[in-house]
């Protein structure tokens, strides 16, 4: 008997409800009774509803709009038709589930796995058909894909420009707002670099990249793109580019009510396009060294002897083109005030990573007899290699690879072998005195790499670069000293310059060259494919957080503030804690896994015993250094602190 009274009492405000809203619609008809009175629901169905709404029909004392379920009284109810009116007309079937949203995170879905649009289509089609018809039925649609692109031509090649002012204020609007107010002026660095799109055809995109180095992550962002048959034939394609950022130096960037300064950090290049922008010889040229004036020497291949005693290049003298041997046009960043000189650093992705390492390591395995090791010995640290792989964490994007494949190793895995698996993996099998030198040159990267070690032990990294170049010269005969290897001995200068190597590495600018390549789906107008993806892809870019700290290993390594080793092995829940706290197992009395070029702990390398550890409770902000844990015989772990910026 309660329930049908309940019953009658629900049914009877809702015919309340809907002759109110009658009266304030002269125009409408009268539905029939049927149709605006809905059957009442049940004890489950009221339940869902008051979990949607918070609304409990019982205490309802003035009339139910039954569209939009909320209460109507006659000083809002036109309001509230009128608001539910116009997200009918939007497509919208409820006021408080927006297909809008629906929308953009389908559009987020298909940019973030560019998905292609002819299965957008068919999947957005077999959405309408499920009832969302609120979307729309293409791809295009739905990305807001620019349906017109302006290319025009210069230097023989398909060119589009995008302002950088604009598309500087675009990407640092993107930032979160507390990060934004935070800053008065803009560091950003340039990339150039070509990059081929097909393996069929000769195609190559040749793009001006811009990053805002203040924030982590760095932002990157095309200037310019540019598309040909081969590289341009002249360097006009950088005057727009020029133009404008020489805008952006004397004036700054208006943000809101104030001007942010625009401070160009540097131009990074690997060393053939970095000779082209400027307008100077190749690096295998006799004058080809960009840092000092040093004639190479022809042995084979033109070769940089010389280490002491060297003229360095000066802004006033590149300008002056005093060694008119070493240009060959006038570049057109001689129009912005910068150093022409220290504004394009060493670029240590290709140089050293690429170069130099790849190349000590082809000498071992394929070189002259008197540094080419056995097979047996190259089996060997590839079955080292191999077996680190369950000790790579996962901040890692690869794991290591033998040397069977090196010829396919990416520059982050060169940067891997030099910094941390390359001390490992090559002790006891690689000939002592290949083993030390090498250790030389992984010591100093290892310094300039780190931004607290690279304040401390400046001048000592400076030193051991020399070393190795002229031991290399010895060890590896003098055709070994290339202008890669040569360029070690300058590769100091500009960490003074512009802070370590991460600060001015090609690692962030050649993620986003592969994206770029991404976008490219056929061969028929390649350039206008990415225009049109980049006009597809927008969004704020997260709140930088730190990595959560993980039980679980490889990812369970850390190196504490007093330098000993630990592994999180679980979190407590002890709620008297004002901080998140860790069990971990503590080493201490840690050993230097080497002492020659200088004690191991100097560079983050610990070597601990098993027995020499305790289990105490740590707070999270003391877990911030993570490192590579690797286990060995006789209850013997290697710990490798992580230098490089992740």
């Amino acid at each position: 008997m309660a329930t049908n009274s309940y019953r009658k009492d629900y049914k009877r405000k809702w015919i309340s409800a809907c002759r109110t809203l009658t009266k304030y619609n002269n125009n409408a008809k009268r539905l029939p009774i049927d149709q605006c009175v809905q059957s009442p629901p049940t004890k489950f169905q009221r339940v869902e509803r008051q979990d949607k709404i918070d609304f409990n029909v019982d205490d309802c004392d003035e009339p139910l709009s039954p569209t939009t379920g909320i209460n109507c009284s006659s000083d809002e109810c036109d309001s509230s038709l009128a608001s539910c009116e116009e997200c009918s007309e939007q497509g919208d079937s409820d006021c408080e589930s927006k297909p809008a949203d629906l929308k953009d995170l389908l559009a987020g879905w298909v940019n973030q796995y560019q998905v292609k649009h002819n299965a957008v289509d068919d999947l957005l089609k077999i959405l309408q058909q499920s009832g969302h018809s609120e979307l729309p039925a293409t791809s295009r649609s739905l990305l807001r894909t620019a349906r017109v692109i302006d290319i025009g031509q210069k230097s023989g090649m398909e060119y589009v420009y995008f302002p950088l002012e604009q598309a500087l204020l675009e990407n640092f609007l993107a930032y979160p707002k507390t990060l934004r107010e935070s800053v008065d002026c803009l560091h950003i660095s340039l990339n150039i670099d070509g990059i081929p799109l097909f393996k069929s055809s000769t195609g190559t995109l040749w793009p001006i990249l811009c990053g805002i180095m203040n924030f982590t992550p760095v932002k990157v962002f095309p200037v310019a793109l540019t598309y040909g048959a081969s590289k341009p034939h002249d360097l006009d394609f950088l005057s727009d580019t020029v133009r404008d950022l020489n805008t952006l130096l004397e004036h700054g960037l208006k943000y809101g009510d104030k001007i942010l300064k625009v401070s160009l950090r540097c131009v990074v290049c690997d060393a053939p396009a970095k000779a082209f922008v400027k307008g100077v010889k190749l690096y295998s040229g006799y004058f080809g060294c960009d840092k000092c004036c040093q004639r190479g020497v022809w042995i084979g291949r033109v070769t940089f002897p010389d280490i002491h005693d060297l003229i360095l290049r000066t802004d006033a003298s590149f300008r002056d083109q005093s060694n008119e041997e070493h240009h060959h046009c006038v570049s057109p960043f001689c129009d912005l005030d910068i150093d022409m000189v220290k504004a394009f650093p060493i670029d240590y992705m290709h140089q050293l990573c690429l170069g130099v390492t790849k190349k000590i390591i082809l000498a071992w395995i394929r070189g002259k007899k008197d540094v080419r090791i056995s097979a047996q010995l190259v089996e060997r640290i590839s079955a080292k290699l191999v077996a680190l792989r369950s000790y790579i964490p996962q901040c890692f994007a690869r794991k290591p690879r033998g040397l069977g494949e090196v010829d396919r190793w990416k520059a982050t895995e060169f940067r891997q072998f030099l910094l941390y698996t390359g001390k490992l993996v090559l002790k006891g099998s690689l000939p002592r005195h290949l083993y030390d030198h090498f250790l030389v040159l992984s010591v100093a990267s290892s310094i300039l790499v780190s931004p607290e070690l690279a304040q401390v032990h400046l001048n000592y990294a400076a030193d051991l670069l020399k070393y190795f170049v002229e031991k290399a010269k010895l060890l590896y005969g003098e055709e070994f000293i290339v202008y890669n290897v040569h360029s070690l001995i300058h590769l100091v200068e500009d960490v003074k310059t512009h802070g370590c190597l991460d600060s001015f590495s090609g690692f962030p600018f050649e993620n986003y060259l592969q994206k770029l390549k991404r976008f490219v789906r056929s061969g028929k107008n390649p350039l206008a494919q990415i225009v049109k993806r980049l006009s597809e892809s927008s969004g704020k870019i997260g709140q930088t957080t730190s990595t959560s700290i993980s039980m679980k290993p490889p990812n369970n390594g850390y190196i504490l503030g007093d330098s000993s080793c630990c592994i999180v092995v679980d979190e407590t829940h002890q709620f008297q804690y004002e901080e998140k706290m860790f069990s971990c197992r503590i080493y201490n009395r840690s050993e230097p896994m080497f002492v020659q070029p200088c004690d191991s702990r100097l560079v983050g390398v610990y070597k601990v015993k098993e027995q020499n550890s305790c289990i105490k409770l740590l707070p999270a902000s003391t877990l911030k250094r993570q490192a590579i844990a690797v286990e060995l015989e006789h209850n013997t772990l290697i710990f490798l602190t992580i230098l490089h910026q992740l």
